[in-house]
């Protein structure tokens, strides 16, 4: 009964509160300190709230962390732009991605490995979704780069996702930093000529 009148009186801001606090002891604490139990007691509702919603602690950070960055985050939806030539297309795309996989918490990076081991599944269709995503942006530069010329054929899949697993690996493997400077050298000496490769 309590619970009932906790969900009304939150209504739509209860999902919010959830996040925040879900993405605070994620930012402060680590992925350790995530459990349904302290995200409760914190944002004020309780577990039962919570499992209804997330299977577990680790899809409700996930959530959380896609909402949290959702503004910086590409709509695969809405994609209209034009750089104006191919490398600047990949060098676009590179650079929003860099900017949303870096505005993360490195403790959802760290998460993400963690959990390549305990839940193999779900990584495996987070990955599978996000290639997705990828290729269909990639296939939007690749459009547009037909269009103008630049191209007559397009790559096979694993060269199309060569920008987002590059940098994936440089920023989550590596604990890197990619430079703007870098991103341009990846993309014109690497991506660019990879995917012009197939289009002899």
């Amino acid at each position: 009964m309590e619970e009932k009148k906790l969900q009304r009186r939150r209504g739509d801001r209860l999902d919010a509160e959830i996040f925040r606090v879900t993405y605070q002891l994620l930012e402060n604490e680590g992925y350790q300190a995530v459990t349904f139990a302290r995200i409760a007691r914190e944002a004020e509702t309780s577990r039962s709230v919570l499992y209804r919603h997330w299977d577990t602690p680790f899809d409700l950070v996930f959530e959380a962390v896609h909402d949290r960055n959702r503004s910086v985050e590409f709509d695969m939806h809405d994609l209209d732009f034009d750089q104006g030539s191919l490398e600047e297309d990949l060098y676009y795309v590179g650079d929003n991605f860099l900017t949303w996989l870096t505005s993360v918490p490195t403790s959802f990076n760290q998460m993400m490995l963690l959990e390549i081991q305990n839940q193999p599944k779900r990584i495996k269709q987070i990955m599978q979704e996000a290639r997705t995503y990828n290729i269909s942006v990639m296939e939007h530069v690749l459009k547009n780069a037909r269009r103008r010329g630049e191209l007559t054929k397009f790559p096979p899949e694993e060269t199309k996702l060569a920008l987002f697993q590059i940098i994936r690996c440089k920023v989550i493997i590596e604990s890197a930093d990619v430079t703007k400077k870098e991103l341009r050298v990846l993309v014109r000496s690497v991506v660019k000529p990879a995917i012009q490769h197939f289009d002899y």
